[in-house]
């Protein structure tokens, strides 16, 4: 097994973009809005980022922020077949995932064999990153992801729990194509939000003099769970009470009004509690090419 790689750099012309995400839920859109305004202002050119995804009404969310080389999620390997001239893919997975990989709109999951032997088949490329997002990513642990060719470094937001994802606000909001003001809240993938955040102004968090990926795995590990952990803290704030409120009005006689309100309190009580019971812990294998890409 390899102990390390010469350094490469990941650059506007040398790296294809690839997103995923078979959800039918727009938030999941909003992810690769604001990570393809990231690489916009980077440099990198709007064919050098391909979109695959499920949603029934993707143009909507994506056109207008110039987004338009789109695919069903079905068809990520056979594109990456054809795209020639890159050394380097850098795969991003939003949306959902199962207990069989990542969930798409129609067919089976697509598992961890997969996507690796997609992101492998593009057309020489030496190296490749694939970066999880949805729920338990951690199905795509201890895959082959150094010993194969060409080599991969695969990190995952969390291992086999749920993946974060919060309401968040920035302070500018994204641009459309029109020069008009766009996304500027949603609920994001918190891990994926911290990556590109960290891409976006790149930092060497290490110490070691460069701004690589590994940088930017610590980045966004410790940034998603130290917002999991604030998270955690509110919500230990207003579980008693919403608790106390439905023994209250369990009290009262049972009237349609009554019973809508215990459902209105119940259903805030049950988010509360699977956020506050979330444990999420990112990972990363092959750590050596994590450290030889930089930005």
């Amino acid at each position: 097994m390899a102990t390390g790689y010469p350094p490469f750099n990941i650059d506007a012309a040398n790296t294809c973009w690839v997103f995923l995400s078979g959800s039918s839920e727009a938030r999941h859109l909003h992810d690769i809005v604001f990570a393809n305004d990231v690489l916009k202002k980077r440099g990198v050119p709007s064919q050098n980022i391909l979109v695959f995804t499920d949603h029934p009404a993707y143009q909507l969310h994506l056109a207008p922020y110039g987004i338009t080389n789109t695919f069903s999620s079905g068809a990520i390997a056979s594109e990456l077949a054809q795209r020639k001239g890159f050394k380097f893919v850098v795969a991003v997975i939003t949306g959902h995932g199962d207990p069989s990989g990542i969930s798409v709109g129609t067919g089976a999951s697509i598992n961890p064999a997969e996507i690796s032997a997609a992101v492998r088949g593009c057309p020489g490329v030496q190296a490749g990153i694939i970066i999880l997002g949805q729920c338990f990513a951690g199905l795509f642990n201890y895959i082959n992801a150094g010993t194969g060719e060409p080599p991969l470094c695969v990190m995952g937001a969390t291992n086999l729990n749920p993946s974060l994802s919060s309401l968040v606000g920035l302070s500018a909001a994204v641009k459309k194509s029109d020069g008009s003001d766009g996304l500027q809240s949603w609920v994001a993938n918190i891990f994926l939000l911290h990556f590109f955040a960290w891409l976006h102004v790149p930092r060497d968090v290490d110490g070691d003099g460069r701004s690589t990926l590994m940088d930017a795995y610590r980045h966004a590990g410790v940034h998603a769970n130290t917002h999991l952990r604030d998270t955690k803290r509110n919500l230990h704030l207003i579980v008693e009470p919403l608790r106390t409120q439905v023994v209250e009005l369990s009290k009262q006689p049972l009237t349609p009004v009554t019973q809508l309100q215990v459902q209105a309190i119940v259903q805030q009580l049950d988010q509360a509690l699977e956020s506050l019971y979330l444990h999420q812990e990112p990972w990363i294998l092959n750590a050596y090419l994590a450290a030889s890409a930089q930005f």
